[in-house]
C-alpha cells in the first residue's frame, strides 16, 4: 500500500497514553525512543524513509494491542542491536535484563535466512522461530508487528525477494498468529501476502467482495434493523456492526473445498456484542425466532472454546429475499480476545503485580498451542527427529488443526481436517494409540479410516494385548501419529534385529574362514560406522538384521572385498568387456569409480535403479561386468561374495535417471491431475504412471516413474508430490 499513513512518534504516544499513565513507564517509552532514534539517524529503508520510520510503526502496532512498556521499548530497539554499534550490553545498563531478553530475542530471529526451500538451513531456522514463543510469547508478537509493517511496505522490494518473505508470512508467521487467535493481524498477514504471491487470484476475490456487498448490503441492513427491534424491545443492551470476511480465507475456502464464490454463506456477517454470557444465549433465541436457521450451522464456541482461546456464537440464517447470513454473537470481552488473542492477555495493567515468567505461564496453562508445540518437541527428541519433521509436523498437526472432537467426557481435542480415529488415539496418548482395537463415534462403531467431523463424540476400544499395525502408517494423517507408530515398531523389533543381524554377520565372516567373535572389535568396525552414519554396532546390527544393508557389505567394509584367492571369480577384463550401454541404465565411465581397477565399464541395476548420492555397492558379474546396486537393494542377498567397493565420482556430466515411485493417496476429484501437475512443477519428466483405487478405503496408489538428477533432486521432487493434497506416503521402489 503506497500510500500507507506514516506514523511519527507522537501517534505511538497518543495511543500508549490510551492504556499507560504512569509517568515512569511513560518517560522509560520515550528513553527506548530517543535510543533508536540516535542509533539509526544515519540509517535509511529501502524507500528512501528515515529509518526510524519502521521502529515507531512496530511500537504503534504493539501499542494498538495493548503491550507493556517492556515490549514497546523493545519494539523501538529491536533492530539497534543488529544495525548499530550499540550492543546488548548498552542496552542493559540503561534497559534492564527484561527488554535486552525480548531484543536479542527478536535479534536472533532477525538473523535467521528464510526461504520457501525445505532445506536443512532453513528448517532448522522455523524450528528455532517456533521454539522462541515457547520460551516469551513477547518475542513473537514483536516479531508479528515488524513483519506486518515490513508486508505493508513490501512494494518496496525488488519482486523475487517480496516473493520469498511473503511465502515466509503465509507458511509460517500467519498460521503462528492464527493458532495465537490474533486474528485481526493473521488475516492483514494473509491478505498482504496473497495479494504478493498471486495478484491475480487476489484481484478476483476482491471484485467479488466489492459486487457481493454492494448487492446484499441493502438485505443485511434490513437485517440489522430488525434485529436491533427484537432485541430493544427486549431490554438487552447491545453493540450490532456488519463484518467482511478477509480474502485470503474466501480464496481459501473456495479452492480448498471446491466451492463457486456464490457458495460462501458467511462472506458477510453480522456480529453482534452483549455485556454478558446469558444475553449471548438469549440473542441467538431471539434471532432464531426471526429469522431460519440453517441445519447445522450453529456453533457453541462459548461453551466449547477454540483452543487459541476464541468464544463465540455462530449461526447461519435465511434473511430477507433469501439472501443467507452468518451471525455471530459474543461478549464485548471475547471480542477482544477473538481480535488480539494471546496480545489480549499479555495487555498492559498498571496496577497488576505479575512477573513475566508468571505471564508466560498463565498464557501456556490457557492456550493448548504451547503444549502442542512442546509434545511435538519432546516427540522429535525421542524418535531423533530432524527440524524438517519437526516443521513438517507443527505446520500439518498443528497450524492446521481444524476439527475439534470430543471424548466421552467431554474433553476437546483438535486435529487437521482428515484425521481419523487413530490419529485421535494417539493424540490421546501413546499407550491409548498402542492398544487401539477399534472406535466408537457418535456410539456407532466406525472403521478406522473413518474422517473424523467436527463435533464428533469419539471413544477408542483399547485392549492389553492389542499392538499397532503396519497398515496404520498407510492410512494416518497426521505426522505425530505416524512417528509414534514407527518408533513402536523400531523398539518393538530392536531386539530381535539384534539377534538376527549379529547371526548374519557371523555367518557370512565364518564364510571367509574367520573367527566371528574378534571382527566387530577391529578398528575399521569403527571405520565402518562413520562410513554408514551408524551411532553404534548395536544400530548397525539391527540394519542388518531387518534389510536395510546386507551383512556381506558390513563385513567387505571391515575385512574388505574377497580376493581372488578366496573366490575362483575375480575381476577379469573377460567379465567386464561385455558391457554394453542403454540409454538411462549405463552410465558414462566416470559417474562411479571402482576400488582396484580402472577403465572398467558398469552397469546401474535395473532392480533397485540407484542414482547419484544413494548408498552404493559393486558386483562383479559373469560376463556383464561390474552391475552396481544400492546398498538395500533386497537382490544382493541372493548373490554370491563378488563384491567390490564403488563410489560415486565427485565430478562428473549430470544426466537424468529413472526412479521408481509408489504414491499413496486419499481418492478425490482431481488428485491425477494435480499430481501431474506438481511432477511438471519439479522439472520432471514423467516416463509413466498408473493408479489403481482402492474403494475399501478410498485410497490410490500411483505408481510413477519419473527422471531425477540425484538423491538431492528426487527430494525435491518429492516435496512437490507431498503438497498435493490427499497425498499421505511416498516410497521409493525397488522392483
Amino acid at each position: 500500500m503506497p500510500n500507507e499513513k506514516i506514523y511519527q512518534y507522537e501517534d505511538v504516544l497518543r495511543e500508549v497514553k490510551k492504556y499507560i499513565t504512569k509517568e515512569e513507564d511513560l518517560a522509560f517509552i520515550h528513553r527506548a525512543y530517543e535510543v533508536a532514534r540516535d542509533a539509526h539517524s544515519e540509517q535509511k529503508r529501502k524507500s528512501g524513509l528515515p529509518y526510524i520510520i519502521h521502529p515507531i510503526h512496530v511500537a504503534y502496532i504493539l501499542a494498538t494491542l495493548r503491550t507493556g512498556p517492556q515490549t514497546l521499548a523493545a519494539g523501538f530497539l529491536h533492530d539497534v542491536v543488529e544495525d548499530t554499534p550499540l550492543t546488548s550490553d548498552d542496552l542493559r545498563e540503561e534497559f534492564g535484563d527484561e527488554v535486552v531478553s525480548l531484543v536479542e530475542g527478536v535479534t536472533k530471529l532477525e538473523k535467521l535466512q528464510y526461504n520457501s526451500d525445505k532445506t536443512p538451513t532453513s528448517n532448522e531456522n522455523y524450528q528455532k522461530l517456533i521454539l522462541a514463543m515457547v520460551g516469551d510469547v513477547r518475542v513473537i508478537i514483536i516479531k508479528l508487528a515488524d513483519r506486518l509493517h515490513n508486508m505493508r511496505t513490501i512494494h518496496g522490494l525488488k519482486p523475487d525477494r517480496a516473493q520469498v518473505i511473503a511465502r515466509d508470512t503465509m507458511d509460517i508467521l500467519a498460521p503462528i498468529a492464527h493458532r495465537l487467535g490474533m486474528f485481526k493481524l493473521k488475516s492483514e498477514l494473509e491478505d498482504l501476502s496473497f495479494k504478493v504471491l498471486d495478484p491475480k487470484s487476489y484481484q478476483e476475490v476482491v471484485s467479488f467482495i466489492e459486487k457481493s456487498t454492494r448487492d446484499r448490503q441493502e438485505a443485511l441492513d434490513k437485517m440489522m434493523v430488525s434485529i436491533g427491534s427484537e432485541l430493544g424491545e427486549h431490554k438487552i443492551a447491545y453493540e450490532m456492526k456488519g463484518r467482511v470476511k478477509n480474502v485470503y480465507s474466501i480464496y481459501k475456502k473456495v479452492t480448498s473445498k471446491n466451492k463457486d464464490y456464490n457458495e460462501i454463506f458467511d462472506l458477510l456477517a453480522i456480529r453482534i456484542l452483549t455485556d454478558t454470557v446469558p444475553a449471548c444465549y438469549a440473542t441467538l433465541g431471539y434471532i432464531h425466532k426471526l429469522f431460519t436457521p440453517i441445519p447445522k450451522r450453529i456453533k457453541d464456541y462459548i461453551a466449547v472454546p477454540k483452543p487459541n482461546m476464541y468464544q463465540s456464537l455462530h449461526t447461519t440464517v435465511i434473511g430477507f429475499d433469501g439472501n443467507i447470513f452468518e451471525v455471530q454473537i459474543r461478549t464485548h470481552e471475547m471480542d477482544y480476545i477473538a481480535e488480539m488473542g494471546v496480545a489480549a492477555h499479555w495487555a498492559y495493567k498498571e496496577n497488576r503485580t505479575i512477573s513475566s515468567a508468571q505471564e508466560q505461564q498463565e498464557i501456556m496453562d490457557q492456550l493448548k498451542l504451547f503444549r502442542d508445540i512442546q509434545e511435538v518437541a519432546n516427540t522429535s527428541d525421542e524418535d531423533e527427529g530432524d527440524a524438517e519433521n519437526f516443521i513438517d509436523t507443527v505446520k500439518h498437526d498443528v497450524f492446521s488443526a481444524n476439527i475439534y472432537v470430543f471424548t466421552p467426557l467431554g474433553d476437546v481435542y483438535d486435529l487437521p481436517m482428515g484425521a481419523n480415529a487413530i490419529d485421535f488415539a494417539y493424540k490421546i496418548h501413546t499407550q491409548v494409540g498402542n492398544k487401539m482395537t477399534g472406535a466408537k463415534v457418535n456410539n456407532r462403531i466406525v472403521p478406522l479410516s473413518y474422517e473424523l467431523q467436527t463435533g464428533d463424540i469419539v471413544e477408542i476400544l483399547t485392549s492389553p494385548q492389542a499392538k499397532p499395525s503396519e497398515a496404520w502408517l498407510r492410512i494416518v494423517k497426521t505426522s505425530h501419529a505416524r512417528s509414534k507408530i514407527r518408533s513402536y515398531f523400531k523398539k518393538d523389533r530392536r531386539d530381535e534385529n539384534i539377534a538376527k543381524g549379529k547371526q548374519l554377520i557371523d555367518k557370512e565372516i565364518q564364510s571367509r574362514g574367520e573367527e566371528p567373535s574378534d571382527v566387530l572389535a577391529l578398528p575399521e568396525a569403527k571405520d565402518m560406522l562413520d562410513r554408514f552414519t551408524f551411532n553404534s554396532i548395536d544400530d548397525m546390527l539391527i540394519a542388518v538384521g531387518s534389510g536395510s544393508i546386507t551383512a556381506r557389505v558390513v563385513v567387505n567394509r571391515i575385512l574388505g572385498p574377497v580376493t581372488a584367492e578366496k573366490d575362483k571369480a575375480p575381476i577379469d577384463n573377460e567379465d567386464v568387456e561385455a558391457v554394453e550401454t542403454k540409454k538411462i541404465q549405463k552410465q558414462s565411465k566416470n559417474i562411479v569409480e571402482i576400488s582396484g581397477a580402472d577403465n572398467v565399464k558398469i552397469t546401474l541395476a535395473n532392480c533397485c535403479a540407484p542414482i547419484p548420492g544413494d548408498p552404493i555397492v559393486g558386483y562383479i558379474s559373469k560376463g556383464k561386468g561390474i552391475i552396481v546396486h544400492r546398498q538395500d537393494c533386497p537382490s544382493i542377498k541372493s548373490l554370491n561374495n563378488r563384491f567390490i567397493d564403488v563410489y560415486w565420482a565427485e565430478d562428473y556430466n549430470k544426466t537424468k535417471h529413472q526412479v521408481y515411485l509408489r504414491v499413496f493417496s486419499f481418492d478425490r476429484s482431481g488428485l491425477l491431475s494435480e499430481l501431474i501437475n506438481s511432477l511438471y512443477q519439479a522439472g520432471t519428466d514423467i516416463v509413466d504412471i498408473k493408479s489403481t483405487v482402492n474403494n475399501t478405503d478410498n485410497t490410490v496408489t500411483t505408481n510413477l516413474v519419473v527422471t531425477a538428477y540425484d538423491t538431492e533432486n528426487l527430494e525435491k521432487i518429492k516435496v512437490n508430490i507431498n503438497k498435493v493434497s490427499g497425498v499421505y506416503e511416498i516410497d521409493r521402489v525397488i522392483r
